[in-house]
């Protein structure tokens, strides 16, 4: 489904709506309740997430695949991790730039006495250098994991590997995550908001109007998902888990950028055959300054107590309120039966879920480790120069190890390469190394000025300053080059200016090229209109090839469906469903809307909330016709209000495969027969 950056952008777009017409939505502390259930489809990702068991059953696969890159961060009980180092070096330089510009008596006298810790540099430096060798070997085997590390069932004694027919085992077999998404998924719903109801907790009632509006969005926006990604959930996880990152990255943009040109009375209209919006995708706001998690954060949480745990292999604190997680687990015994001991859903395991969950949603829109500094808002100093003088004139740094670290070459160009994640990858380590290396001599140069000051010497203020200037640029360099591998391994959001797609190569003249290959036109526009036979084939890459940046190459899964819609369109389609059309400066209205993604209605019914029509899907899906069936249900925004105006007593919730698995509007399913593939299907589960 749309990542939680997604969820959030649609859920602030109903209180919005809500809130214009006189309904009630949750306010004050209600809100964090309200927000955390708008991502409590994403927490059954991530459950368990038990941090005491690392990679070991029954912890997520997810968690599992991403465990080296977070041990990276967080480091070891005795070492620290990348993240405690570059975020103390940064601190370092940001109080000693502090002193040279207040450049007086009392700033050198601050320096003298606090020497120590600018010499730090000289063991934080290296350090943070060094962990950099550890990366090559990690990327090299998170392909390999990542393509093993797929959905399985287990039934308590065994596990079905990634690759096998999962979905052929009962539900209450499945996977946590499969099971909310793809199996009695109206009844979970029903049940929470009964339960909540019965409380007559405010909180309860407002994490449910969340978890509804998580459901709307995934309705919705799951088969523009998929139609990006080239197949369902379950035969393409882990480049589901990659391009939900980019589209969060556009929904998030588009959203911020059109309230604020709303209030100048314009809107965001694309131009150049529907490729190009005006304003440009580098204007609009990036989702990765946005501290997102302060939105869902619970109890004593925050990022070093989290990496600590993974550090030490020690369990999480408990840090939901107790109520939400009896709520939670009340409402899946009752729906699914008692879950199997072996599995990890318990209270302990939806604890970890959620700390798991804060922690990748503050990787993704915290400024604490990775700064939001795109490479084009990246100043140069004043006065220091064309560059540091211990760049040579050909762009190299001479290491005082006698190393020689050259500038990285420019990315060639070309849209045919085999493994782009490993691509992607080597460029991005050779501007590490050069970032870090000008950061290592820069550095050096830094704890050398200062140690010559002392009550006879003062500093040099002006040659100090444009060195951690000079070191301040490489360092932000280098902290766009993390977080560059932690978008490859699908743990940070680009930035918008990332999925600008080159024009000229783009155009008849340029051979219509998109490059680069995570350009929007790829990662973010639904590829219906072409996407010569979907759904596509379980991911199976030849020797842990990284190729999940790519549209699948695999065989489809017959028999073809259709997964959001016939025509190229954006994110804006499932969010609100709006398109606008400028009609020139002088014409009164200046902008047209259409609503070019409605409400569907059955009636005076929501399609959505039609039993009769669920009926009619589970039958075509049973008997095969399910291709022949390509109608939605609207857009997320009219579809959450629909479902929160609803009352379920006498309009029950219904059962919608939440993973849009196969196919648009598919209820939910299990294959019947688990030796003939891809073989007959069963219906409403």
């Amino acid at each position: 489904m749309p990542g939680i950056v997604t969820q959030f952008a649609i859920a602030d777009l109903v209180l919005e709506a809500r809130r214009a017409a006189g309904e009630p939505v949750p306010e004050g502390d209600d809100l964090r309740f309200f927000y955390l259930g708008a991502a409590g489809l994403q927490l059954t990702e991530l459950l368990p997430a038990k941090t005491e068991l690392a990679a070991a059953e029954p912890n997520s696969r997810i968690f599992a695949a991403w465990l080296p890159v977070l041990r990276l961060l967080a480091g070891t009980p005795t070492t620290p991790g990348l993240y405690g180092n570059l975020v103390e070096i940064r601190g370092t330089l940001e109080w000693l730039r502090g002193l040279a510009k207040q450049a007086d008596v009392a700033a050198k006298l601050e320096l003298v006495e606090n020497r120590d810790r600018a010499e730090r540099l000289r063991d934080l430096v290296p350090a943070l250098s060094g962990q950099l060798a550890s990366v090559p070997d990690l990327l090299g085997g998170f392909a390999a994991t990542a393509m093993s590390a797929g959905p399985q069932a287990s039934d308590g004694t065994s596990v079905l590997g990634s690759y096998e027919r999962w979905k052929s085992r009962p539900p209450e077999q499945w996977r946590p995550r499969g099971t909310v998404h793809g199996s009695a998924t109206g009844k979970f719903l029903q049940e929470l908001r009964r339960l909540a109801r019965d409380s007559g907790d405010s909180q309860l009632l407002a994490f449910v109007d969340g978890y509804t509006v998580a459901n709307a969005a995934a309705i919705s926006g799951k088969p523009f998902l998929n139609g990006v990604v080239g197949g369902p959930h379950r035969n393409q996880w882990w480049r589901h888990t990659w391009v939900a990152n980019y589209i969060d990255t556009w929904s998030w943009g588009y959203v911020s950028k059109r309230r604020a040109v709303r209030a100048e009375g314009a809107e965001i209209v694309f131009t150049a055959s529907n490729s190009l919006p005006n304003p440009r995708l580098r204007y609009w706001d990036n989702a990765c300054g946005s501290e997102l998690q302060d939105r869902i954060r619970f109890g004593n949480i925050d990022a070093p107590s989290v990496l600590s745990s993974i550090a030490n292999a020690a369990a999480l604190p408990a840090e939901l309120p107790p109520k939400l997680v009896t709520l939670w687990l009340d409402a899946y015994t009752s729906v699914y039966g008692p879950p199997l001991p072996t599995a990890g859903i318990d209270a302990g395991g939806v604890h970890s879920a959620y700390s798991l969950t804060w922690l990748t949603l503050w990787l993704k829109t915290s400024q604490q480790f990775l700064p939001e500094v795109p490479p084009e808002r990246i100043n140069l100093p004043d006065n220091c120069g064309a560059k540091p003088p211990w760049v040579d004139s050909d762009g190299s740094v001479f290491l005082p190890d006698g190393q020689v670290v050259q500038p990285p070459e420019a990315p060639s160009g070309s849209v045919s390469v085999a493994e782009i994640a490993s691509a992607i990858a080597a460029v991005v380590l050779a501007a590490l190394n050069y970032a870090m290396g000008n950061v290592v001599v820069g550095s050096a140069l830094i704890v050398g000025a200062v140690e010559r000051v002392d009550e006879a010497t003062p500093p040099d203020w002006d040659e100090l300053l444009c060195h951690l200037e000079w070191v301040e640029v490489y360092l932000t360099n280098f902290s766009n080059s993390i977080r560059q591998l932690l978008v490859a391994a699908g743990l940070a959001l680009p930035y918008t200016s990332d999925l600008e797609h080159n024009v000229i190569q783009f155009s008849p003249l340029g051979g219509g090229q998109i490059w680069p290959v995570t350009a929007a036109l790829n990662t973010c526009r639904s590829a219906a209109a072409a996407e010569y036979g979907y759904p596509r084939s379980t991911w199976k890459p030849v020797g842990g090839a990284s190729t999940w940046p790519l549209y699948p190459s695999e065989a489809p899964e017959p028999p073809v469906q259709v997964s959001a819609g016939t025509s190229l369109v954006w994110p804006s389609i499932f969010l609100d469903g709006w398109t606008f059309t400028d009609n020139g400066a002088s014409s009164v209205p200046r902008y047209t809307g259409t609503q070019s993604n409605p409400l569907a209605l059955s009636g005076a019914l929501p399609t959505v909330l039609d039993a009769e029509e669920w009926r009619r899907r589970v039958d075509i899906v049973t008997s095969g016709r399910a291709a022949l069936d390509v109608s939605g249900f609207g857009n997320a925004v009219d579809l959450a209000r629909a479902l929160l105006d609803a009352n379920p007593d006498e309009t029950p919730y219904l059962d919608w495969d939440l993973d849009a698995d196969r196919g648009l509007g598919w209820p939910t399913w299990t294959w019947r027969n688990p030796t003939v593939s891809p073989g007959d299907v069963l219906g409403g589960v």
